[in-house]
């Protein structure tokens, strides 16, 4: 049994659970649902951003 190469099984859950991600986030998109809100914090010495998801 050649090692070098992953499962084929293991390979083929794992691209259908992305292609369901994919299609989960797409629909949340389409509702208008933000996915990331990004939040400023006004430093004097150091302007920062931080994402985070709603």
């Amino acid at each position: 049994m050649n090692t070098a190469r992953p499962p084929v099984l293991f390979v083929t859950i794992w691209g259908l659970f992305a292609a369901a991600m994919l299609f989960g986030q797409q629909e949340v998109m389409r509702h208008g649902t933000k996915l990331a809100n990004v939040v400023d914090i006004n430093d004097a010495e150091m302007p920062v951003q931080i994402a985070s998801l709603d």
